[in-house]
């Protein structure tokens, strides 16, 4: 069995296909997030082979705190725990879990461990590294790295686990999805008909932000 962590925005979408295809290949597959609107105890449904469970967070919610999230891991028997990201508490619960049920631990920075992000808001991050998850970089049996220069990234930092990289995988919009796409944004932008157009894909700040054109 299998339990997966999901964070936010982009990264979950990728997370969600991710942990989908592992459940079609046959196994048991648990996809877990925490919500601030969901149940204090938790609530996971069935979506085909997929087990997706949302727990309420809790304060501080910045740091996805979750109690519900914390007693499902302890009273669930896990063989693999996958946790994507650092610096949140969810990384403590996988943590525990992991060495409660022998289970191997492996984590997916999603490009936390770059030098400029190593090194952004440092203070916090050492703070969260011995509070938020005490020893849980240190325990990790692998790590999941997207990229050859993440890869690099992890080991320039000093540690020495396995790295397995692998692209996140992304679908192709069917024809049907592109023209229904079509329909729907050729008559509210009338006005760029034939025009080029700067589009902005990312958060604005300077080290991630980009513009394509």
């Amino acid at each position: 069995r299998r339990v997966l962590f999901r964070s936010e925005g982009q990264a979950a979408i990728e997370l969600e296909a991710l942990a989908r295809a592992q459940a079609e290949l046959g196994h048991d597959v648990s996809l877990l997030a925490t919500d601030p609107n969901a149940p204090e105890s938790g609530r996971i449904e069935r979506e085909g082979p997929l087990h997706v469970g949302l727990f309420r967070r809790n304060w501080p919610g910045r740091i996805c705190w979750s109690a519900g999230l914390r007693a499902t891991l302890q009273r669930e028997r896990v063989d693999l725990v996958h946790h994507h990201a650092l610096w949140l508490r969810t990384l403590h619960y996988a943590h525990v879990a992991a060495r409660l049920h022998g289970a191997p631990l492996v984590v997916s920075p999603r490009g936390m461990m770059g030098p400029w992000a190593w090194r952004h808001h440092r203070t916090r991050k050492a703070l969260a590294d011995r509070l938020l998850h005490p020893g849980a970089l240190g325990a990790v049996d692998g790590w999941h790295a997207t990229s050859a220069q993440e890869a690099r990234d992890i080991a320039a930092l000093g540690f020495h686990q396995p790295v397995c990289v692998a692209p996140n995988g992304v679908d192709s919009p069917t024809e049907h999805a592109v023209e229904a796409a079509r329909a729907y944004w050729s008559p509210l932008t009338r006005d760029l008909t034939g025009r080029r157009v700067a589009l902005f894909y990312s958060r604005l700040h300077r080290k991630i932000g980009r513009a394509h054109v």
